[in-house]
């Protein structure tokens, strides 16, 4: 073909966003949540999601820790393992899964909660999940409000 090629452009115009917490609003009619306290361990080899995390959790009071590899999670959580009350992971990244983590993570404390947030995945149920000892499996995009709940379910409340 020896002719020029003709195509379309695509202008996407996005607001800029100054601060996180215009993020965090809270729709009409739903209730302020409760600042919490505990350290979480927040995985996700993505560094936009781990600093999203970040704000998030820092903003419903948590003092957080986040890791960009699960094996430097891991590597990590053995050198305290008292450190945390709750790990949440992603589920696919690379050199290892959230349910494997889990399950290692599981081995070296029993009692952690953890949370396994996903966009999609064909190996991890609910079912699956909570036969590992995984206490929530959370859909991606996470909402705060989702987060927030999740964590004072899987959290003992004394912490």
């Amino acid at each position: 073909y020896a002719g020029s090629i003709v195509g379309t452009t695509f202008s996407i115009f996005l607001p800029h966003l100054q601060d996180i917490s215009s993020c965090l609003l809270q729709e009409p009619g739903q209730s302020e949540l409760a600042k919490k306290d505990g350290h979480i361990l927040f995985i996700d080899d993505e560094e936009v999601i781990s600093q999203m995390g970040q704000r998030l959790l820092h903003h419903l009071g948590y003092t957080v820790t986040t890791c960009t590899s699960g094996l430097v999670a891991l590597d990590l959580f053995r050198t305290n393992p008292d450190r945390f009350d709750a790990v949440i992971t992603d589920q696919t990244m690379p050199n290892i899964t959230g349910e494997h983590l889990a399950t290692e993570l599981l081995k070296i404390r029993p009692s952690i909660p953890i949370i396994v947030c996903t966009g999609f995945s064909y190996t991890l149920s609910p079912e699956k999940a909570q036969t590992l000892g995984i206490r929530r499996l959370l859909n991606k995009p996470l909402l705060i409000q989702e987060l927030a709940a999740a964590l004072e379910e899987v959290i003992p409340q004394n912490v």
